[in-house]
Parts: structure tokens; sequence; C-alpha cells
């Protein structure tokens, strides 16, 4: 699962780039670079799905809601 959440960083990595270099100005990519971020962020998410353990959803992804309640005292 470690190498698969890899590959979706370097699929998001290599559509972001190609998207920010104006790569499809010089030679057609029908849109390979929009199709490589998407599947690269949907590799990350299902693996972060699957691998991590908390209960909520949102934690499972990465995307955390903490709210401040105080401060612990020593």
């Amino acid at each position: 699962m470690g190498k698969l959440r890899y590959v979706g960083f370097l699929f998001t990595l290599i559509g972001v780039l190609l998207l920010l270099s104006g790569a499809e100005e010089s030679f057609p990519l029908y849109n390979l670079h929009y199709i490589s971020t998407i599947l690269g962020i949907i590799l990350i998410a299902v693996t972060s799905l699957i691998v991590n353990n908390e209960e909520s959803l949102l934690c499972r992804v990465g995307l955390h809601k903490y709210e401040h309640i105080a401060w612990d005292e020593k």
C-alpha cells in the first residue's frame, strides 16, 4: 500500500508539472495532465482510507477538524 501511495503522489506531481509548464501548447496531451492529477488524488485518498484506522472519515483522508477546548494544566 505504501508504494501505491507514492505512485499517487507521483501522478499528482506529474500532472501539476505538465499543467504549469504549458506543455499542451508544444504537443497535444489530450487532457493527460488533468487525468494524471485526478488519478493521483484518487489513489492517495483510497490508500489513506484503507491504511488509516481512525474513526472519522475526514481524519483517515487527512482533513482533521480539531476543536481546542482547554489547555492541560501541569
